[in-house]
């Protein structure tokens, strides 16, 4: 029967609170879609770290072998919950410190407890027919339950990955709207918003699709895009196809910064557009007039940040959004 030492406790032990002071303290630097996922994802490797960490910590001692059986059938179990508790402490923790509770992280601990499991599993079994049956109906189920975490942990950077892949295949342009896929780095602000086939008036083709932003006298539109190709050095144009279904004309703020702005309103471009009433319009920038447009320095078009189409509330309307590229 392995038993540990009260030294092998307290290993186990610093272990689970440089794992919590690494999720806690450790600043994450950056508001970039993958540095979002990778930290969410952080939590699968270190829950299951805790894990077996915890299992580790309840192992019987050597004083205490009678306690040996109990410890042995119930630990994993205990481990489990033990993680699930350390990680709702967690969350409720970071809700105070200014960084939000999140059920997927709750879900991504429980993910990587159970991965764990798994681990210490294939870690105590021992070859032969006995351990094959005194671990088989128990080993498929974690089995089956580790193989369902490590899906549930991949998914998110997988999806951002594919995005980031797409972002690079597509340029020059910078958003095109066929897919849910295509807003991912995109964020919209009005009424509602979503992909739909353009009104035929307005469509070039059978089945164009375009971005959707309804807009209404409480609800200006805006339409974000928070990580668009930022090299735009070897373009002259930036365009953008809009079309305004609503029965007034759109004024709307082109708005491109790049990475070193300082968020105030004269070291961006801040350009007025306006799209006629029931038009479909192609608008054109100048990569001159983006580059000078902040009031003390040249805008770093290597390094471009957002670029965002906003209006002010106005009227009820639709403004549709097709594709916005370089030239």
């Amino acid at each position: 029967m392995h038993t540990v030492s009260r030294f092998q406790r307290l290993v186990a032990v610093a272990a689970i609170a440089g794992l919590l002071l690494l999720l806690l303290a450790v600043p994450v630097r950056g508001t970039a879609a993958w540095i979002r996922v990778l930290q969410d994802a952080a939590h699968g490797p270190i829950f299951a770290a805790i894990t077996i960490a915890l299992s580790f910590l309840l192992a019987p001692t050597a004083a205490r072998r009678e306690s040996a059986a109990f410890w042995t059938r119930h630990r994993d179990l205990l481990a489990f919950a033990g993680a699930q508790a350390i990680g709702l402490a967690v969350e409720l923790t970071q809700d105070t410190i200014g960084r939000p509770a999140s059920v997927f992280d709750l879900g991504s601990n429980a993910a990587g407890a159970t991965l764990g499991l798994a681990m210490i599993h294939l870690y105590r079994r021992r070859p032969g027919p006995a351990s094959r049956r005194a671990h088989g109906a128990g080993a498929w189920v974690l089995g089956a339950a580790a193989a369902a975490g490590l899906v549930y942990l991949a998914w998110r950077p997988v999806v951002a990955a594919s995005a980031y892949l797409q972002r690079a295949r597509e340029v020059p342009v910078l958003a095109s709207f066929r897919a849910p896929r295509d807003l991912y780095f995109v964020h919209t602000r009005g009424v509602a918003s979503g992909i739909v086939d353009l009104p035929a008036q307005w469509a070039r083709q059978d089945g164009e699709r375009a971005l959707r932003v309804r807009y209404d006298a409480a609800h200006g539109p805006a339409v974000q895009l928070t990580e668009p190709w930022e090299d735009w050095r070897g373009y002259e144009v930036l365009v953008a196809d809009l079309t305004n279904a609503g029965a007034r004309d759109l004024r709307l703020v082109l708005r491109v910064l790049d990475a070193r702005h300082d968020w105030s309103p004269g070291d961006r471009l801040n350009l007025p557009i306006v799209v006629p009433a029931l038009r479909r319009a192609r608008v054109r920038v100048s990569l001159d007039a983006v580059r000078s447009a902040p009031q003390r320095r040249p805008m770093d078009l290597s390094r471009i940040a957002d670029v965002t189409l906003y209006a002010a509330p106005a009227a009820e309307g639709d403004l549709y959004v097709s594709r916005i590229w370089l030239e």
